[in-house]
């Protein structure tokens, strides 16, 4: 093999690795990337306000995302403030219908969980009314 086949393979090899090093970091980084707000504009892109608590079910079971809880006679509460309920310095309850949903659950490096989950509450006629992303990194 001459010198230039031999300089042009390790440039190949090179670009391959770093590309291959671009796709583990942003897989690794991922679950911190995406924000709550990035969270709540796609569902509410795909669930928009006023659409049926059937409609908001059918599209999760699409994306293959389990429904972890559905209510006929509670909204869900919204918290504003710490991290624990007893920090919680305030609290609105939305709708008087609501639906819960894990949206996303990443373990980075088998210790960092990032989970995400929504709510969407609905009035009594369960139209939806407002959606609420909670993001939360337990350490294992």
């Amino acid at each position: 093999m001459n010198e230039k086949h031999k300089h042009k393979k390790k440039k190949i090899i090179i670009a391959v690795s770093f590309l291959l090093m671009l796709t583990v970091i942003s897989s690794i980084l991922e679950p911190f990337v995406r924000t709550e707000e990035f969270w709540g504009r796609r569902m509410l892109k795909h669930t928009p306000v006023g659409s049926s608590m059937e409609d908001v079910i059918e599209y999760m079971e699409k994306r293959g995302v389990e429904v972890k809880g559905v209510s006929n006679n509670s909204g869900f509460t919204k918290y504003y403030g710490g991290w624990t309920v007893e920090e919680y310095s305030e609290y609105t309850v939305v709708g008087e219908k609501s639906i819960y949903a894990t949206l996303s659950r990443h373990y980075t490096f088998f210790i960092i969980e990032t989970y995400v989950g929504i709510c969407w509450g609905f009035d009594e006629d369960s139209v939806l009314l407002d959606i609420y992303v909670r993001k939360e990194y337990n350490v294992l």
